[in-house]
């Protein structure tokens, strides 16, 4: 099975990323694992404590070659692995001095008083960001050539801080101190940056992928706001557009990543970052019927946005059949054998 980028997938892929296409959608096609490719237990004692494991070496060697080898791609599905440690939420509050813990999954620990102490830099040296470090590159050593490692998924700043001072305190915060918050998010975006610049030209592949989607050369991720639920179109232009007009004009590219319908009213405010490629749909689990957003989905293309789209193979069809193929990035969901994956690709070559 194809794991190194081909020509044909890399320009179906860039094809989308210009909003347009080759004739068919782009699609994330993954191939099961087979029986004898079942996970295997680390071969020796591990850590009790979590935290320990998060940042061990050892373990995330032994885990990015058990990923590694189980990992089967087609069509323009691509080999990025993802350093998993406290959940994929915990990078940039920990580089910012936070702590967290696990309750099922992690969870940071509150700072009450964190608006008024010094803003954070990040420090390549802290003994935080040397940890992550080692287990980065020991990462990247159990990683074939043809597969990647990704650097560091983050949350935005400002959903950050809520995670810090709790969210209700936040959006009390937004009333009485919108300065103190300003400062903090703008800070802790000026972080993101930082830290994803240290770990992409550590790893030095140069090329990255949002979260579970389309690769791209250069830096690449699903910017978000999830915080951002609570805002009107106008809070939103106040306090995320500035941060994520920055993050977004530091990356190569990306998409933003649409934590619920709610956030389709920032649409028109999302134009305002002009290397934003595209929208990255995640709605609420009361609302997967993708079939059911075929009006947002064309509000979305009006826009000039590409979207990255979890759809069966099914309604991912109906959707390419009702709205073109062009600027469509379909998630499948993962096939049970590689011939089941073709014949899925030969529907959609034959629905365009």
């Amino acid at each position: 099975m194809t794991t190194l980028p081909n020509s044909e997938a890399l320009e179906r892929l860039e094809a989308f990323w210009n909003r347009s296409s080759l004739g068919r959608p782009a699609l994330r096609v993954m191939v099961a694992p087979t029986p004898n490719e079942a996970e295997q237990p680390y071969p020796g004692p591990l850590p009790d404590d979590l935290l320990e494991r998060d940042l061990w070496p050892d373990y995330h060697r032994f885990k990015m070659r058990q990923d590694a080898r189980r990992t089967h791609c087609l069509a323009e599905a691509m080999p990025g692995h993802y350093l998993l440690w406290g959940s994929l939420l915990t990078t940039l509050p920990v580089l910012a001095g936070g702590t967290y813990e696990y309750h099922d999954s992690a969870w940071i620990t509150p700072i009450d008083d964190i608006l008024t102490r010094p803003l954070p830099t990040f420090d390549p040296n802290s003994p935080a960001a040397r940890l992550l470090e080692d287990a980065y590159l020991a990462a990247r050593d159990g990683c074939p050539p043809d597969q990647f490692v990704l650097p560091p998924l983050q949350l935005d700043g400002l959903s950050t801080l809520g995670m810090f001072r709790g969210f209700e305190n936040l959006c009390t915060d937004l009333l009485d101190r919108p300065e103190w918050v300003k400062a903090w998010s703008g800070r802790l975006t000026d972080m993101y940056i930082a830290i994803y610049e240290h770990y992409y030209q550590l790893l030095g592949y140069g090329r990255s992928q949002c979260f579970g989607g389309p690769m791209t050369p250069g830096r690449c991720e699903g910017v978000q706001c999830d915080f951002a639920v609570h805002f009107s179109p106008a809070m939103f232009e106040e306090f995320v557009l500035p941060d994520l007009r920055r993050t977004t004009d530091y990356l190569d590219r990306s998409l933003y990543h649409l934590d619920g319908v709610c956030q389709l009213r920032f649409l028109d405010q999302l134009r305002a970052c002009p290397k934003l490629g595209g929208i990255q749909w995640n709605p609420e689990t009361t609302e997967l019927n993708p079939l059911k957003w075929l009006g947002a989905f064309r509000e979305i293309r009006r826009r000039d946005f590409s979207i990255m789209i979890g759809a069966s193979v099914d309604d991912a069809i109906e959707i390419t059949r009702q709205l073109g193929p062009d600027g469509l990035f379909f998630c499948l969901p993962e096939f049970a054998t590689q011939d089941d994956a073709l014949t899925a690709i030969e529907r959609f070559e034959k629905a365009v």
